[in-house]
């Protein structure tokens, strides 16, 4: 009985020993340096459209990163089959980097680290109301129905360099008006390899006051007349490449942006809102 009635009366020290742990804890936890979290974040609802370098942690780095970017502007083809299905492909069309007007580097490491300004050309509001599209006249009898549509903002690639507590240390991000996620080697070295096929191609530079989304919009409408209506002999099977039409294709890269880009497309709803409504 000694031994129950001492158990029980040092209950509440265990208790209270156990509770100063579980606060210690907590304590070290909260004032953890989190590490460096860098990410894109992009502004084109302004009349001076940018996009910035970020560093949302608390914790600074060892110095200022000087980041080198690959821009794209995405396009989608959508495919509207007559049994209401529709799928699309992604085209990034590159965007020249003399576009960037101006880059301010800030002299901190955390927050804003890095600011890149664009012309009003780049000027986009978020929604499919302000998505330029265009539907292709096809010559062929192919049993769907082409829809070119293109998205006002940016695909933001950058392969970012950065030193922290003396380790240099590399982040690869990919970075869209509501997404930043962490590309692999891989596909970096794949989007690399998509750049270098399509720059000479498709590479899009300023055209006057127009916008840039509609720019794009025609120059990938020209993509897809020449891809859809050429006589099957002298259609150029690179182009195919282009949008992901062929198995395995830049390691599938191109099917996983595209859902990133739009995990629930609103033009794919409402195409297959139609076609239901037409059938």
């Amino acid at each position: 009985m000694d031994f129950i009635d001492t158990i029980i009366k040092n209950i509440p020290i265990c208790i209270s020993f156990v509770a100063l742990l579980i606060s210690l804890k907590n304590y070290l936890d909260n004032t953890k340096e989190k590490a460096p979290d860098l990410k894109i974040i992009q502004n084109l609802w302004t009349k001076k459209p940018r996009f910035e370098l970020i560093n949302e942690s608390s914790s600074k780095l060892d110095e200022t990163p000087s980041p080198s970017y690959l821009m794209f502007i995405p396009s989608k083809f959508f495919y509207c089959f007559k049994n209401q299905e529709t799928i699309s492909n992604l085209v990034l069309t590159p965007i020249s980097y003399d576009v960037i007007t101006e880059q301010i580097v800030g002299n901190q490491t955390k927050d804003s680290i890095v600011t890149s300004y664009l012309p009003v050309n780049f000027f986009g509001k978020k929604g499919s109301r302000d998505m330029p599209i265009k539907k292709l006249e096809t010559v062929d009898k192919v049993p769907f129905e082409v829809l070119i549509a293109t998205y006002p903002f940016m695909v933001i690639i950058s392969n970012v360099d950065y030193v922290y507590r003396g380790k240099i240390k590399n982040k690869i991000i990919l970075s869209t008006s509501i997404v930043n996620k962490e590309l692999s080697i891989k596909q970096y070295e794949s989007i690399m390899e998509y750049f270098n096929d399509t720059a000479d191609y498709l590479e899009t530079k300023i055209n006057g006051d127009e916008s840039i989304y509609s720019t794009v919009n025609k120059k990938v409408k020209l993509l897809a007349n020449e891809i859809f209506n050429a006589n099957p002999g002298k259609r150029d099977d690179n182009l195919i490449k282009i949008i992901g039409g062929t198995e395995g294709g830049y390691g599938g890269v191109l099917k996983e942006i595209n859902a990133i880009i739009t995990p629930l497309d609103p033009l794919e709803q409402y195409y297959a809102t139609k076609n239901e409504k037409n059938t």
